[in-house]
């Protein structure tokens, strides 16, 4: 099981550190990373997660999960995409363009510039099964479907689409 450090408000950390997956408590928090990996056809990357998952199984995703203890969000944005997809970028590449909070978890969440096609994919057994290049009307296409991860789209506003697909 993965260890993840236990943030406050102020996103300190507060010592403890948990097994990922436990509840929190009032006022603690855990960081969470999402990365949107854009081609130069301005096609986002998304996989699909395996059909075994307890949390949302066969729904697709951008790359993302915690940030495990004693690592910062580039480094668990930088190790998320390499296990999920293969894709080993340089943590310069990543670009921070949104924080918040949502409900105990802070996202942190990049955009990552990335040449690529889907024969580089490499999906993380257990993990991701599928891997699929949208444009924006696909995902929103795929949201209203009930096909793309209901408690990601908060973080897919107007200015995150602008900012993705600009």
């Amino acid at each position: 099981m993965e260890q993840i450090d236990i943030y406050d408000q102020y996103e300190n950390k507060t010592g403890k550190i948990c097994d990922r997956g436990i509840k929190m408590l009032d006022g603690e928090y855990q960081l969470i990373v999402t990365v949107w990996t854009v081609n130069h056809n301005k096609k986002l990357l998304i996989t699909q997660r395996d059909p075994n998952k307890d949390f949302y199984g066969s729904y697709w995703e951008c790359t993302g999960g915690a940030v495990i203890a004693g690592e910062n969000q580039l480094e668990a944005a930088k190790r998320e995409l390499q296990e999920e997809t293969g894709i080993e970028a340089d943590i310069s590449q990543f670009q921070l363009f949104d924080k918040r909070f949502i409900g105990e978890n802070i996202y942190y969440s990049y955009i990552l510039h990335y040449d690529f096609c889907l024969n580089d994919i490499l999906l993380q057994k257990g993990e991701t099964v599928s891997a699929a290049l949208v444009d924006l009307n696909e995902l929103e296409d795929m949201y209203n479907h009930n096909q793309f991860i209901p408690v990601l789209w908060p973080l897919f506003n107007q200015e995150t689409k602008e900012y993705i697909f600009k």
